[in-house]
């Protein structure tokens, strides 16, 4: 049998008062002990959908008074919702993938040239972009060495994609230029 030492569990009613007195109540959310850390929620009316929730430093409060226990409010109940598995894990693999396509960048295979582009290209458009050996990606549309406008060649996209990446390719060499 374990017995709870957390001075402030889930539920508990606290009114805390700070050193330049400011006035907290409401019900605990979580504590944390190490960094000394509350979180409140003063909700005045559990049918309401609007909440105040306060982080409060206990290393600035001067008094805690605690209340009786009470359930948490309806709206707290997020915290124990179960996690969408199937989001989770195509979250992981696409930044794995974007993790391998970092990593083969940085390899000596690729030109500094296509690395810069590959760069700029993820600021405007990083779904679906990745390294097909020396080629880049994006959108059906692929561009291969020496990463020159003209060598942008629609694969299996639009031409209106090709277009965005043609321009985006002529920003990135007129800045090489300056």
């Amino acid at each position: 049998m374990s017995v709870n030492t957390d001075p402030f569990p889930a539920g508990v009613w606290v009114e805390l008062t700070t050193r330049l007195g400011q006035k907290f109540a409401g019900n605990v959310i979580c504590f944390d002990q190490i960094q000394q850390l509350i979180l409140l929620n003063s909700s005045t009316d559990e049918d309401s959908k609007i909440s105040d929730i306060h982080l409060v430093n206990l290393k600035h409060v001067s008094d805690v008074k605690y209340g009786a226990e009470q359930s948490l409010p309806k709206k707290s109940e997020f915290f124990s919702q179960k996690l969408n598995s199937a989001k989770l894990e195509s979250r992981r693999r696409r930044n794995v993938e974007d993790k391998r396509n970092e990593a083969y960048a940085h390899s000596e295979e690729i030109d500094p040239v296509g690395r810069d582009l590959y760069s700029l290209i993820k600021k405007q458009l990083p779904d679906g972009l990745r390294w097909v050996n020396k080629d880049i990606e994006v959108q059906g549309v692929k561009i291969s060495p020496p990463y020159e406008e003209k060598n942008a060649v629609v694969t299996n996209g639009s031409q209106q994609a090709l277009n965005h990446i043609r321009n985006i390719i002529r920003f990135y060499q007129s800045k090489q230029r300056t």
